[in-house]
Formats: structure tokens, C-alpha cells, sequence
């Protein structure tokens, strides 16, 4: 019952972000979509299907910029713990609530230009 509640919580609150989108920079828009991603935790659904399309799209858009591996679990049908867990290694970080990589604004620019799928 408590992962239900949880579920929909996070499915409303994806659905304002996906709302907002258009009205937010990409660090901001990357910002709340990691927050929500690692509110998800280990809910059995696709990252897309936990978080929304944009807010996924957000993330593995930041995630791919990161990760060094030839074959990232920077994806929308990954859950999105799995994302979560490939930002972190990473970035070399410890668990956190936001996202653990600085970057300045043309970082930014390139993170939105990425490919995502």
C-alpha cells in the first residue's frame, strides 16, 4: 500500500515537472528530475515510467555527459536507481540528494544538446 501512495506521489509530482520543462533551464529541469529519480529508488518501473519522459530524458542527458563507460546504463528503459547509480560512479560521489557533479554554464549548454533515449 505505502509503494502505491509513493508511486502516485512521484507520478503527480513527474507530471509538474514534465509541465515546467519548457519553462526551465536544462540544470534546472536536471535538478528536480535527479531529485525525483532518486525518490524513486528501486520502483519497479522504467525511469520514464516512474519519473516521466522529459525528467528521464533530463537525467540520462546528464548522465551520458559524465560516464566514462563504453556501455553507460544511461537510458529511459532503466530503472531509475540503475541512472542514479551510473551518476554517482561517475562523478566519484557518495549518495546524495542533488546532483553530485559541478558544472558551469557551457557544460550546461553541451548537456542539452546531448542525445537521449
Amino acid at each position: 500500500m505505502r509503494v502505491v501512495v509513493v508511486a502516485m506521489g512521484l507520478l503527480a509530482f513527474a507530471t509538474c515537472l514534465s509541465a515546467d520543462a519548457s519553462n526551465q533551464s536544462v540544470k534546472e529541469t536536471t535538478e528536480q528530475a535527479y531529485i525525483a529519480a532518486v525518490a524513486a529508488g528501486d520502483v519497479e518501473a522504467t525511469c520514464r515510467g516512474s519519473i516521466g519522459m522529459e525528467p528521464a530524458l533530463a537525467l540520462v542527458r546528464y548522465c551520458r555527459f559524465w560516464s566514462s563507460a563504453s556501455r553507460p546504463r544511461c537510458d529511459t528503459g532503466n530503472h531509475c536507481a540503475l541512472i542514479v547509480w551510473e551518476i554517482r560512479r561517475s562523478c566519484h560521489a557518495e549518495e546524495a540528494a542533488t546532483l553530485p557533479c559541478k558544472m558551469d554554464s557551457s557544460d550546461w549548454e553541451r548537456v542539452g544538446k546531448l542525445p537521449a533515449k
